[in-house]
């Protein structure tokens, strides 16, 4: 038997002016996507770190927003063979 367990996380869109500077971003939070056109990275964070990683997103210098995702919670189970009904 596996003892693992799910970490509650929510999602966070930040808005960038510079997309070399996502890398910044990686220390703060799981970067999930970066959509080259419309300059923003969709980040993961976990919750019991949620406000401390928004304020440290929203203090550097290449962010412009920083506003919670509409999907905000990401299943670790996609990909489960129960998930699937098999």
């Amino acid at each position: 038997m596996d003892d693992t367990q799910l970490i509650a996380r929510s999602a966070w869109i930040v808005w960038v002016k510079n997309l070399h500077a996502v890398k910044q971003i990686e220390m703060i939070g799981e970067v999930y996507y970066v959509s080259k056109r419309l300059m923003y990275a969709v980040v993961y964070v976990n919750e019991a770190d949620e406000q401390h990683a928004r304020t440290r997103l929203q203090q550097l210098p290449f962010v412009r927003h920083v506003e919670p995702s509409f999907r905000s919670t990401f299943s670790e189970m996609v990909g489960n063979e129960s998930m699937r009904g098999g």
